[in-house]
């Protein structure tokens, strides 16, 4: 017998607008600091070592366990792993702009991005299977036929960015 996992979707024409994620060497350039909250969750902190204080970077990494995987779809072939994980990488940014003209102009805007996953502790599911699920989830953020962001219009309030 051959188990084969796949998602069922066909509109998977891969995006040839890329998305080049920078190399982050947590080990490196950032202290960490792990707090192990209950036996359930677990969260590391690293803060990055290279920025100054007043304009700090951090990654968090969070993971708890959960009983079940919430979802609103309707799953038809439960799996038989209730039990699951979730988590969460975090990056908070600190986005300084400045006036050349006026040196003692500068306004902070803090910017947090996240990704958060959801799966059962099954066998069947692979890194492949959750980076395939994180680059649909970034796919939808981009025009298909310019490659633009439509993130202006989702910060608009438009949840709705084909209009």
């Amino acid at each position: 017998m051959s188990i084969v996992s796949k998602f069922a979707y066909t509109n998977n024409t891969p995006s040839t607008f890329e998305v080049a994620p920078v190399s982050i060497d947590l080990a490196g350039d950032y202290s960490n600091k792990t707090l192990e909250k209950n036996k359930k969750v677990q969260e590391t902190w690293f803060n990055n070592l290279s920025t100054p204080n007043s304009q700090m970077e951090t990654i968090i990494i969070h993971c708890n366990k959960i009983d079940t995987v919430d979802t609103d779809l309707t799953v038809f072939n439960p799996s038989k792993y209730k039990g699951g994980i979730q988590f969460r990488v975090t990056a908070e940014e600190i986005l300084r702009t400045t006036n050349t003209e006026d040196l003692n102009w500068a306004v902070d805007d803090p910017i947090v991005a996240s990704i958060q996953v959801r799966c059962p502790y099954s066998d069947y599911v692979t890194d492949e299977h959750i980076a395939e699920a994180i680059l649909r989830a970034l796919g939808a953020l981009r025009d298909p036929v310019t490659g633009e962001w439509q993130i202006l219009k989702i910060m608009k309030g438009d949840t709705n960015p084909t209009n």
